[in-house]
């Protein structure tokens, strides 16, 4: 529950390249967030880096 009192402030995320494990500890990661993180196998896709689509170029 939040104090009513209290800002709220909605949460940024950003995706971050692989890790070393230096304590051999099991390891999740989050799950894919529209528009923020994507997965390509054991890649990591910053969505948010990625360029925009440029438009096809018109006829």
């Amino acid at each position: 529950m939040r104090a009513p009192f209290a800002p709220a402030a909605r949460a940024e995320f950003s995706a971050v390249g692989k890790i070393n494990n230096f304590y051999g500890q099991m390891v999740a990661r989050i799950a894919p967030i529209d528009g923020v993180i994507a997965y390509d196998r054991d890649r990591v896709i910053d969505l948010r880096a990625a360029p925009a689509p440029t438009p096809a170029p018109a006829p």
